[in-house]
């Protein structure tokens, strides 16, 4: 099943800030899964929790990006960056990212900031 995408919502403001790029959706979450965050997504094997672990407000949103995906319908680009321990961080999207990554969705089109733009070059499907 083909992901329509379209620009983030929080982006739109500032996307002269922002590139679109597409990036290998396994290697994004090894990275990932070292942020202090990943745990309220991610089992230690860097699989996605099954739905009933996850938080309400996560389950919520998992189920979203869910009906969303099965009605072929758009969905927001998540947005990444370079944390401070040099690992990438999914800023705003982690529903998305998540949910699609565990759908077998290898590549994912995101935002990245225009400085953080080289960092993401080993990630990246696009170049």
């Amino acid at each position: 099943m083909t992901v329509q995408w379209i620009v983030n919502s929080r982006v739109q403001p500032r996307c002269n800030d922002y590139a679109e790029i597409s990036v290998d959706s396994a290697k994004v979450i090894k990275s990932w899964k070292t942020s202090l965050f990943s745990f309220e997504w991610l089992n230690k094997d860097g699989s996605v929790k099954n739905s009933d672990e996850l938080k309400d407000r996560d389950r919520e949103r998992r189920a979203h990006i869910d009906a969303l995906y099965k009605a072929g319908d758009a969905i927001e680009k998540p947005v990444l960056g370079i944390g401070m321990l040099e690992n990438i961080e999914i800023g705003i999207g982690k529903a998305e990212f998540l949910t699609l990554y565990d759908h077998g969705i290898q590549t994912i089109q995101v935002h990245v900031p225009k400085t953080h733009i080289e960092d993401f070059k080993p990630y990246r499907t696009d170049l």
